[in-house]
């Protein structure tokens, strides 16, 4: 027993250490600050600001274009293949840009009926782009919100269908919840998700939905909310389910995150976490290796936890402003970047990733 004991403190000091010196190992370019990702390709990070995108040279660390549109910005994407480059606006504008001259293409014009904050999906082979839609709606005198996707050809610019996802009562008229969509590499399965509502005292309950896109049919319904994405290569599925109702405070839910082994049809979940939300960037690594999310820690700082998805055990932790609210992780998980989408003059933080 005492040899577990001193193994287990010994573990404990270990860990502590390696995760200090870590944490004291990121970089910040110059000029890099906000909001940034890394390519699909991981040799470019675009950097979004309020109504223009930037591209950086990972090699060089230095910019090498900047490209303008009329409207705020909620995220922009490279197709898989790094051919094109789309940005989404809040009030429903998506600019196509060709990557080899950067050459504007066409828009696409969703515009929302009196709602914003569009997020959108690209398909695996680049061909398609699939938009989250919120719509304010009264039906039997009571106000609803709907939930629909729309699908866009990437290469026509031409609106190729549309497809309810769900509809919940309307509590907060004028307050949209965060809705997410992901597609899975294999481009036959899409999958959506919307923040719960907590408010009233009874929470709404929403769910994790995922769908057949060659059956036309959705195939589960699991309790959960955003953030939820798939790794690149379709392995893992993670997203956030609230636990039971024995566990909800008077300050609401907590929440897990839920590891889906989509190649085994296997659930995983981490310890709850009270501080977890639907702003807790949950990301999954391109080669999932990797979980990674934020959680406050204190009124000025919030902490980058990372898991390993094999044995979930935390690979590493940084502490970072409190106004970091951004994960991404390059292509071949050697580097991780923490930026900011709220803050535009967080200066990004990029880490490197080790393997334990």
């Amino acid at each position: 027993m005492r040899k577990k004991l001193a193994s287990c403190l010994f573990c404990c000091l270990l860990w502590g250490q390696t995760a200090q010196a870590w944490a004291n190992e990121y970089v910040n370019w110059q000029g890099l600050s906000g909001y940034a990702r890394f390519s699909p390709q991981g040799d470019q990070l675009i950097r979004v600001l309020d109504r223009s995108l930037e591209i950086w040279s990972v090699s060089k660390k230095e910019r090498t274009h900047k490209l303008g549109v009329n409207e705020p910005l909620v995220d922009a994407q490279m197709t898989p293949d790094g051919k094109f480059l789309i940005a989404g606006s809040e009030e429903g504008v998506y600019t196509i840009w060709r990557t080899q001259d950067y050459r504007r293409v066409y828009q696409i014009q969703d515009r929302p009926l009196g709602n914003s904050h569009q997020p959108f999906s690209l398909s695996p082979d680049g061909s398609h782009l699939a938009v989250c839609k919120l719509t304010e709606r009264s039906v039997n005198n009571q106000q609803v919100l709907e939930f629909y996707l729309h699908f866009w050809d990437v290469v026509t610019g031409k609106r190729v269908g549309r497809i309810f996802v769900s509809q919940i009562p309307n509590r907060l008229p004028g307050h949209l919840p965060v809705v997410s969509v992901a597609w899975h590499p294999l481009g036959r399965y899409l999958t959506t998700a919307m923040e719960w509502d907590e408010g009233g005292g009874k929470p709404t309950v929403n769910y994790i939905q995922v769908r057949d896109l060659w059956e036309g049919r959705w195939l589960y319904w699991v309790p959960g909310g955003p953030p939820a994405e798939y790794s690149q290569n379709g392995e893992y599925f993670a997203f956030l389910e609230p636990m039971s109702e024995k566990m909800r405070t008077s300050t609401g839910l907590h929440w897990q995150v839920k590891l889906w082994n989509t190649r085994v049809d296997r659930l995983k979940a981490l310890p709850s976490a009270r501080s977890l939300s639907a702003f807790s960037g949950l990301t999954l690594s391109p080669q999932a290796n990797f979980l990674a999310y934020i959680v406050p820690i204190s009124g000025v700082q919030k902490q980058v936890v990372i898991h390993s998805t094999r044995t979930l055990a935390i690979q590493a932790a940084y502490r970072v402003p409190e106004s970091a609210d951004s994960i991404s992780i390059s292509p071949d998980e050697k580097q991780i970047m923490v930026s900011s989408f709220s803050d535009p003059t967080f200066q990004v933080r990029i880490y490197p990733l080790k393997k334990n």
